[in-house]
């Protein structure tokens, strides 16, 4: 991903959004937002990331970064639902970026489930070394 192609990303990040807003009502807007800074901040941030084109269009894109030497983080990861595999196409050629570019990497986290079930289980494919349980703490008032 160069900062060139943003702008694609982000015209298919609004259409992603919204085919999904009422499938996946909890934290889209979040997540959207959180992805739309993502590209703004691209450079100074450090990210990295890809993008993946069927037939000249851009099917998916990912971002992620380098947390520690041997730990890469993908934050964000969206696909066209209309094009078979391209999920799991632009995790394949994604990890071999990482692990070209950074050859030291041992572990690469793929963050939350957010509690979507296909979400867990096309991550439970991947076959992790471990998932955390996620708790939400509450303050006593």
């Amino acid at each position: 991903m160069t900062p060139e192609v943003i702008p694609e990303c982000s015209e298919m990040l609004d259409r992603w959004t919204s085919e999904n807003h009422e499938k996946l009502k909890f934290g889209l807007e979040t997540e959207h937002i959180a992805v739309s800074r993502a590209f703004e901040n691209f450079e100074t941030l450090k990210l990295e990331g890809g993008v993946l084109r069927a037939g000249g269009r851009l099917a998916a894109f990912t971002i992620g970064e380098l947390i520690s030497p041997d730990l890469f983080n993908v934050h964000f990861e969206k696909a066209r639902a209309d094009i078979d595999g391209a999920y799991p196409m632009i995790n394949r050629e994604f990890v071999r970026h990482i692990l070209r570019e950074h050859p030291a990497v041992l572990s690469i986290n793929r963050e939350d489930d957010m509690g979507i079930a296909n979400l867990r289980q096309a991550k439970s494919s991947y076959h992790p070394e471990s998932m955390t349980e996620k708790y939400t703490a509450y303050r006593k008032q």
